[in-house]
């Protein structure tokens, strides 16, 4: 993936899960409405929602999902984005969505994240902390610090982290001790769940 492709998703995807946006924006139905002055909702973020305004869920989903899905057919049938005069309305899965079209173009380089930090709490002894079931990998900053080279030969590595750390995803946080907080068990189930997706009818 290059700088431009990342961008291209990931603007909307923050702009979405910014909590400052909340405040001023109006719920209607399935939707959260935007004024089109937002940045998040005009200029080329305005071509990305125009890309897809005439999607519903029905495209998103495969229909194995859909079918054990227990979402009425108003929900599922509705344009995942309204766009009018005074508002741009954007459905409430989008921020899951968007999140996981990211996950799916990075799928190789995550998977060899989450590889790489089992291969080093198997190898060295007290390096990585778990919590009772494995679900949270925790790490001193100077010891991940130490595989900087590994990290960074990941594919897409330099996305991954940004979108782990930076994105608002919480995936990877930093908590008061130092420590490097990576919720692999989340990240796991993100890359399951691409199998419920239609990737190929989500033209971005």
């Amino acid at each position: 993936m290059n700088e431009e492709n990342y961008e291209l998703i990931r603007k909307p995807f923050q702009f979405l899960t910014r909590r400052s946006y909340h405040i001023a924006n109006i719920y209607d139905g399935f939707y959260k409405c935007y004024n089109p002055q937002m940045d998040g909702v005009r200029d080329e973020n305005l071509d990305f929602w125009k890309k897809i305004e005439n999607l519903t869920l029905r495209h998103i989903f495969t229909a194995e999902y859909l079918e054990k899905s227990i979402y009425p057919n108003n929900y599922l049938d509705a344009n995942l984005v309204v766009i009018e005069e005074n508002r741009i309305c954007i459905h409430q899965e989008m921020g899951m969505i968007l999140l996981h079209i990211l996950i799916n173009k990075m799928k190789d380089g995550i998977e060899a994240f989450t590889t790489l930090m089992r291969k080093i709490k198997a190898n060295y002894k007290d390096y990585i902390k778990v919590d009772d079931h494995e679900r949270i990998f925790t790490m001193k900053v100077y010891r991940y610090d130490e595989f900087l080279v590994e990290f960074a030969n990941i594919p897409d590595y330099r996305f991954i982290f940004h979108l782990f750390f930076k994105a608002k995803t919480e995936l990877i946080t930093l908590s008061w001790q130092n420590e490097a907080e990576i919720k692999i068990y989340r990240i796991d189930e993100m890359i399951k769940r691409l199998k419920d997706f239609n990737f190929e009818n989500i033209p971005v």
